[in-house]
């Protein structure tokens, strides 16, 4: 990708959001918290990436990406033993 392409869709995805109200500080909360929730539920590695995207008739995508190692093991995901 042309640095020029990519200065424009980085360019369109701040107006987007900007667009959308979806500022930094929102942006920051949301993250912490699927962050927090995501943890709950697997051992992650590495930081998580989070991303709000309006589609073309006015919905919202929203993207979360993470790796994780294992999944945590509490009581109702533990397999009963008879």
């Amino acid at each position: 990708m042309k640095m020029s392409s990519q200065m424009s869709a980085r360019i369109r995805d701040m107006l987007t959001k900007d667009k959308l109200g979806l500022n930094d500080g929102f942006l920051a909360a949301f993250k912490g918290d699927i962050t927090h929730l995501v943890k709950d539920y697997f051992d992650i590695e590495g930081q998580i990436c989070v991303d709000v995207v309006e589609t073309e008739d006015g919905k919202y995508k929203l993207s979360i990406l993470a790796t994780a190692g294992k999944i945590n093991t509490f009581e109702t995901t533990m397999q009963k033993r008879l």
